[in-house]
């Protein structure tokens, strides 16, 4: 039987990879369980049937040994720690299977896409921005309305939804300009009323990065805003690591007297690093370690580092300076990566996770590259 990649992949794309991460969130934590097994029972059917016409063609970048390099390390943590996190197995196996349909044939799914955008404004708007007791001043309010996270989830949502439309615009070449522009000032609009400050940041650097992509001569028009932009965005995203580097030079036990330390993310991070053993810091912690009341690090690479080990960890940063160097080579340019670095520093989203798949793009996907008919 004669699958038709055309019209199936866009969907899959849609319903499997890009609107499960957004939407976990108001599913409740007794029906999570269930959630995640049938998306995984999905991803083994996929699996089987797209095995002949995507995942025996020849793959040329890293982004196989990446995967299987990830699996072992998963796999090792279990005999060191004799625990194990499925998932640390089955999200680089499906980023890796969403790599390669997404790299199998050129597609066009622009108005699933924007389909899938008002979907997410209208359940963010009666699930959260329908109830808030005002649009940007509400002392008191509960935040934390979700199933087991705060309202910092849609900011995220919005925020990658966003990026991943970036991102296959430019490798399927879709033009869809005027949508682009159009959700990264709604996201803006609904990141500032909710008041995640990290989502601001990073919603003013995609639209500063969405100009640069479509239209760069206005950006070389207003060049001092967009570089302070830049800068700000810089700052935001090392400035917990600046700080704790502050603390680890000076006094470990001193977390009192830092002011800029009461933060969660920060609290966090700096319990991560200050009870590093010699097997902490090789394999990393065990599954029911916690870090100043979190099961987090607000850190995707610090997280990295301690779900898979300090060679995955320091695996994936050659990747990065691999693609950084030889930026020639391959078919996203550097600045794709900024996004994904800013917000990974202060956020625990990526590695692993539904959206891996999109960084698998920015890092693996080659310059000379050919889709099938």
């Amino acid at each position: 039987m004669k699958i038709h990649t055309k019209k199936i992949i866009p969907i899959l794309f849609i319903v499997f990879f890009i609107m499960p991460p957004n939407l976990i969130n108001f599913i409740s934590l007794d029906l999570r369980g269930l959630f995640y097994y049938i998306l995984i029972f999905f991803y083994w059917i996929f699996g089987l049937a797209f095995l002949k016409p995507i995942f025996f063609s020849s793959d040329q970048s890293k982004a196989k040994n990446f995967t299987l390099f990830l699996i072992c390390a998963a796999l090792l943590s279990f005999i060191i720690k004799n625990q194990i996190n499925l998932f640390n197995i089955i999200f680089p196996i499906t980023a890796y299977m969403a790599y390669r349909m997404a790299l199998y044939q050129k597609i066009n799914f622009v108005y699933l896409f924007n389909f899938s955008f008002a979907l997410l404004y209208i359940v963010y708007y009666f699930n959260y921005y329908a109830i808030l007791p005002d649009l940007f001043f509400r002392p008191g309010f509960n935040e934390d309305i979700l199933y087991g996270s705060s309202s910092n989830a849609i900011p995220i949502a919005l925020n990658n939804s966003l990026f991943t439309y970036i991102i296959f615009n430019r490798l399927y070449a879709w033009k869809a300009n005027k949508f682009l522009y159009f959700f990264s000032f709604i996201n803006l609009l609904l990141i500032t009323m909710q008041g995640s400050r990290s989502g601001i940041v990073i919603s003013l650097f995609l639209i500063f990065f969405i100009v640069y992509e479509l239209n760069r001569d206005l950006v070389y028009r207003f060049k001092y805003l967009f570089l302070c932009t830049f800068f700000i965005t810089v700052y935001y995203a090392t400035q917990s690591l600046t700080q704790l580097f502050i603390l680890t030079t000076s006094d470990f036990s001193s977390i009192e007297t830092y002011s800029f330390l009461q933060e969660r993310r920060i609290i966090a991070a700096f319990e991560f690093l200050n009870q590093l053993s010699f097997s902490n810091f090789l394999f990393g912690y065990p599954e029911d370690q916690w870090f100043g009341g979190e099961q987090y690090t607000f850190n995707s690479f610090l997280d990295f580092w301690n779900r898979y080990n300090l060679i995955s960890f320091i695996f994936l940063i050659y990747l990065i300076i691999s693609k950084i160097l030889l930026n020639e080579k391959f078919f996203f340019p550097n600045y794709y990566l900024l996004p994904f670095i800013f917000y990974g520093m202060v956020e625990s989203i990526y590695f692993p996770g539904f959206r891996d798949f999109i960084i698998y793009l920015i890092i693996f996907t080659p310059k000379n590259l050919r889709f099938n008919e």
